[in-house]
This record gives C-alpha cells, sequence and structure tokens, in this order.
C-alpha cells in the first residue's frame, strides 16, 4: 500500500479523469475514475499473485485482468478487499486527501468477519493498520473535535439541527480517511449512503480497535461478523451507515440522524 501510494504521488492532480457507471443500491451512479486506479489495483494483484494469495475470493472495485486468478466466492474462506485509489474525484482535482486501502474478512457463523485492515494516506505519509486485536499506535483525539460529514444523509434542516449543536462541517476526501479520522476523534460522526462494501470496511478493523460505532439506518448498532448480501455473485452495497467516534457522540448527535424529517429522501 506505501509502495503504490508513493507512486501515486506525482500523479496528484495531473491525471485525466473518466466515468464509470455503477450500480448502487438498484441506482445507475456516476463515478470518477482514472488509469492509475487501474494500474494501481493490478500493481497491488500483481504482489498477491507473486506471494501465492490466489486462494483468497477478491472484492476489488475496479474491473482489470489480473481479478482472474482469485476466487470470486464469498462464502467460504478469506476475501481480500482491495480499494487500489479511495477518493479518485479527490486525487484528480488535486485539492484533498485520498488513500489507497486492503482488507481482510473470513467467514464466521456465516457471516463475515473483518479481522485486518491496512491504509495509507500519502499526502500525510501516514500508515494505519489493523490484525486481529493489535493496531497501529495513532493516538485518538480526546475530547473528539466537534466536526461532521454528512453531505448525503442530511438534508438541509439535518444540517441544521446538527450544526446547533456545535459541529462544524469537514471533508474528509475519501470514505477510508473519513472512517479513520471518525476511529481517530478528527470527527464526531461520518455519515455514508449508498456505500459500497469494501469502502464501508476496509478500515473496519482499525477503527474497532479505536472504539469506533458504526450504526445502520434503523438504529441497530453494528459490530463484526457482519450479515453482507451477495447478488450475482457481487456484494450488495449498504444503504445507510453512520460512524460515531465514540458512545457519547452517539448518544448526542443520533437523534438527528433517526429524524427522517432531517434525512434526504432515497
Amino acid at each position: 500500500a506505501v509502495r503504490a501510494g508513493e507512486m501515486a504521488l506525482p500523479y496528484y492532480g495531473k491525471i485525466e479523469r473518466h466515468t464509470k457507471t455503477v450500480v448502487t443500491a438498484g441506482k445507475q451512479v456516476d463515478c470518477a475514475v482514472t488509469a492509475l486506479d487501474l494500474a494501481i489495483q493490478e500493481l497491488l494483484l500483481a504482489e498477491l499473485i507473486q506471494k501465492g494469495f490466489t486462494e483468497y475470493a477478491l472484492n476489488a472495485e475496479e474491473e482489470t485482468p489480473l481479478k482472474f486468478f482469485f476466487r470470486n466466492n464469498y462464502s467460504t474462506g478469506i476475501t481480500l478487499h482491495v480499494d487500489p485509489i479511495d477518493g479518485t474525484k479527490s486525487f484528480h482535482e488535486g485539492n484533498n486527501r485520498f488513500a489507497i486501502g486492503m482488507g481482510l474478512s473470513r467467514i464466521k457463523e456465516g457471516k463475515h468477519d473483518f479481522f485486518a485492515s491496512v491504509v495509507y494516506s500519502p499526502l500525510e505519509k501516514e500508515l494505519y493498520w489493523a490484525f486481529e486485536d493489535e493496531v497501529s499506535a495513532q493516538k485518538k483525539l480526546n475530547p473528539p473535535a466537534r466536526k461532521f460529514h454528512a453531505h448525503r444523509a442530511l438534508n438541509e434542516e439535518g444540517k441544521r439541527r446538527i450544526t446547533e449543536k456545535g459541529l462544524q462541517h469537514y471533508y474528509p476526501g475519501c470514505a477510508h480517511l473519513g472512517v479513520i479520522d471518525a476511529a481517530m476523534g478528527k470527527l464526531s460522526v461520518y455519515a455514508l449512503w449508498r456505500i459500497e462494501v469494501h469502502d464501508a470496511f476496509i478500515p473496519y478493523a482499525f477503527a474497532k480497535q479505536k472504539g469506533i460505532m458504526m450504526v445502520d439506518g434503523m438504529g441497530n448498532i453494528l459490530s463484526s461478523p457482519f450479515d453482507l448480501e451477495i447478488v450475482n455473485g457481487k456484494f450488495s452495497p449498504l444503504s445507510k451507515l453512520t460512524y460515531f467516534t465514540n458512545r457519547q457522540a452517539y448518544d448526542e448527535f443520533w437523534p438527528v440522524f433517526e429524524n427522517p424529517e432531517n434525512l434526504h429522501k432515497e
């Protein structure tokens, strides 16, 4: 991940952006992609093939040739989750952070248990990782920053309600670093709608060790292992997830998110 991030840096803000169409939560959505997204993914997969990890299933964001060598059955064994450049829009525009992310999950009690995370932020030269109960040594802010990101979740009324509670809007640049920031106390709340499994869970093993709370749209507090839907051989996106830096943030801010009048319509 570090090597891939360092290779990407010279092209930060200097590479052409293209558009791909993906289906997220039953809707077609146009997303940014660059040639470097594809190249970095192939670099990561080539390294994994060389090291003999092809017995793993692979959930990778981009459609690249080397995916052929990995399993695509997510119902058994270990699955490797890869996001070669999370925050492609930020990377293309050269105006915010991006990340290289990988994670591991295994089947446990018929569900997906995420037990390893690697997220590298090239601009900050910061590597966040976790494996089982071990975690990198970054210290969590205490008290946490009074900041939030919920652009796609809250409507204008919802944003007004949460700013009344003393939170300022902050954009982390990409999903992985948004979850990391919430885990580190740099954000009190990070909310996402229509989120792909690799975006939601690659940072999870790290975030879990730092005390984050993950809540679904019904207000259920989630923890690994997760019951994830697989349709036509692919993980289905999740409609709503909100990450709170700790229990106190959940108690204070969840009432804003559970009120339908504060939320964007589906």
